[in-house]
């Protein structure tokens, strides 16, 4: 997954001087102008980290169908529709995204084994994501000594679509996809485990935020 704390630590340091202001009543388009500056920062920061995700190989089994997959690696990444709102009068926030793709290319290899015939074949493998959405809530403030906290509060996500195309393979991904509607089951299996993916992935990193994000937000509190 991107590196999400790197992308929370500007996300506090662009709203220090918005958050104090709203203690101060300041103009709300000015926050506003603000937070539509966060939007597009963490979009571009989105765009360029996704490209450089690392993915590991995976490997699993249908049937009498062995399969892995490997060398993973994102070929493009289609930025969402977001939105990043103040929330509790100040006290945290809400990013909302809506709408990215990603498009995937790796290399397959698969083994079909019974008692009468084995075989083994490879190939690669293009694969797209499209409606990728997730709503993400952080709270902000301090606990009972007075520390400043950064907490999930909350997180939703889905998967609109999920496309395979499969090169080389020849009969076995035939009869993989005939005898267990393979690319099915496939689409099926990524579109159930990728929304909790996502969602874990955005909690563990907004948990683990670093010692610099947390003094920026100590500095914010100090000022409201």
């Amino acid at each position: 997954m991107f590196k999400m704390s790197t992308l929370l630590i500007v996300l506090l340091a662009v709203f220090s001087g918005a958050i104090a202001g709203i203690g101060q009543g300041s103009n709300n388009e000015v926050v506003q102008k603000a937070l539509d500056y966060v939007s597009k920062f963490s979009m571009d920061t989105l765009a360029t980290l996704a490209r450089s995700i690392p993915i590991p190989d995976q490997s699993g089994q249908a049937g009498k169908v062995s399969w892995r997959i490997t060398n993973i690696v994102v070929r493009d990444f289609t930025k969402p529709s977001s939105k990043v709102e103040l929330i509790n009068n100040g006290r945290g926030l809400r990013w909302t995204a809506t709408n990215a793709g990603v498009k995937l290319h790796c290399d397959w290899w698969a083994r079909y084994k019974n008692w009468l015939l084995r075989t083994t074949k490879s190939g690669s493998l293009d694969a797209s994501a499209s409606g990728v959405s997730f709503s993400v809530t952080v709270n902000l403030g301090r606990d009972s000594n007075g520390q400043a906290f950064v907490r999930p509060a909350g997180c939703t996500s889905s998967v609109g679509n999920i496309d395979f195309d499969l090169h080389g393979g020849g009969w076995l991904v035939s009869l993989a996809n005939w005898l267990l509607n393979f690319e099915r089951k496939a689409e099926e299996k990524v579109k159930g485990l990728l929304p909790a993916k996502l969602c874990t992935a955005l909690n563990s990193a907004i948990t683990s935020l670093n010692t610099k994000a947390k003094k920026e937000l100590n500095s914010i509190l100090d000022r409201r």
